[in-house]
């Protein structure tokens, strides 16, 4: 009776751990865990883009940048800028990492949308992070839920 009891147990336990994978970008400036249901997309841009494809809540970014050459990018200096050039910004941290954090709005052809930003960094590496979803949807307990997993993602995120 105790080995079916623990064998319900660890099934009940397994079944509630949500797999991740990681993710190193290809140029291998940095890597994060993200949950398996994302896909990931390379964006021109050098952008990319994860998104639940089965069920579409927003659209979450991670855009790593260097500078050419040996030019260091003063993160701190980078953060305390974006903080001080976007109103309602404010320094968080993401795991180990500050970040300055903030909303903006713009308006997509069908309506409005709302940007949860994020710009981080660590060693010579830039992090441009955004969390785009449906103005109308921002408050669905189902998006304030995404967007945790999209914090959860950034505080894994590292430069190589």
């Amino acid at each position: 009776m105790k080995i079916i009891t623990l064998f319900i147990s660890v099934l009940s336990l397994t079944s509630c751990i949500k797999q991740e994978k990681t993710f190193i970008s290809n140029n291998k400036w940095c890597q994060l865990q993200y949950p398996a249901n994302w896909s990931v997309i390379e964006e021109e841009s050098g952008a990319y883009l994860f998104v639940d494809e089965d069920n579409w809540k927003g659209n979450f970014r991670v855009t790593p940048m260097r500078r050419d050459g040996q030019e260091i990018i003063d993160i701190q200096s980078s953060i305390e800028k974006e903080v001080n050039n976007n109103p309602g910004a404010k320094i968080v941290n993401l795991g180990q990492k500050p970040a300055a954090y903030y909303i903006s709005q713009t308006d997509e052809g069908d309506g409005k949308m709302i940007i949860h930003n994020w710009l981080t960094g660590e060693k010579a590496t830039l992090f441009i992070c955004s969390f785009t979803v449906e103005a109308e949807r921002n408050n669905d307990p189902e998006l304030v839920e995404e967007l945790e997993k999209c914090r959860k993602a950034l505080a894994t995120l590292k430069s190589l």
